[in-house]
């Protein structure tokens, strides 16, 4: 594929697909036309260089809401804040540091609540208690939420689809639950090994389901069906 620059790329390099347009990240954030062949596809760079080394380098960008035809607001986490941009599909996107109020440290992950991305969540995986931070106006001001999280590094943090008010993290040391939008949580782990270290957390729309992928003991699955057994279940099998 086409170039995309010169750059601070993270070892696992962030990608989203969003409206027709594929988004990527350096320490520079690049889209490119889904609907452009592989062999002739070419990236453009819609942001500006977030800083130099591996502080300013993009870790994570924020899974857009893909649906109705408003500008797309898109967030970058990076080794050390948050940049964010109200319309990621304009021709060149203003961008805006929020990282004030949002925590220190590597940020691991960003979700937004669904539907309304003015509802923004950061995690850091760093140690200590303070590694979740919520935002209701686009990063302008951050609170930091997430009592009951253990003090271990927290990699992903994911809204559910159909409760804006529930709330997963997975960490070091497993999954942990809130129902209150983040201010507090409770451990999710029946059914994984002890000390599963999670790499990554999404919801599955089609069956309702929350997918854990954890480093080194496989894929975890938890119906979220309102009857659902709350106990997660080794793989996809039925």
């Amino acid at each position: 594929t086409g170039a995309t620059g010169s750059g601070s790329f993270v070892w696992v390099t962030p990608m989203v697909v969003t409206r027709g347009q594929l988004f990527t990240a350096s320490n520079v954030v690049y889209r490119g036309a889904t609907s452009q062949t592989a062999s002739s596809f070419t990236w453009s760079a819609i942001s500006p260089a977030f800083g130099t080394g591996t502080n300013a380098s993009v870790v994570v960008l924020s899974d857009p809401d893909p649906s109705g035809t408003a500008p797309l607001r898109l967030y970058a986490g990076t080794g050390s804040g948050v940049w964010t941009t109200d319309d990621a599909l304009a021709a060149n996107p203003t961008w805006t540091d929020v990282s004030s109020g949002a925590g220190s440290g590597r940020v691991s992950d960003i979700a937004t609540e669904p539907g309304n991305p003015a509802v923004v969540y950061a995690l850091h995986s760093t140690f200590g208690t303070a590694k979740l931070y919520k935002s209701t106006n686009s990063g302008a001001n951050w609170s930091a939420i997430g009592n009951g999280l253990p003090v271990v590094p927290a990699n992903s943090v994911v809204v559910d689809t159909s409760d804006a008010q529930r709330l997963f993290v997975g960490s070091d040391i497993g999954v942990y639950e809130s129902t209150d939008g983040g201010a507090n949580f409770s451990p999710m782990l029946l059914g994984m090994p002890p000390g599963s270290v999670i790499s990554d957390l999404e919801i599955s729309a089609d069956t309702h389901a929350l997918i854990a992928a954890t480093y080194g003991s496989g894929a975890w699955r938890m119906d979220l069906r309102p009857l659902g057994d709350r106990i997660f279940k080794n793989g996809f099998d039925p």
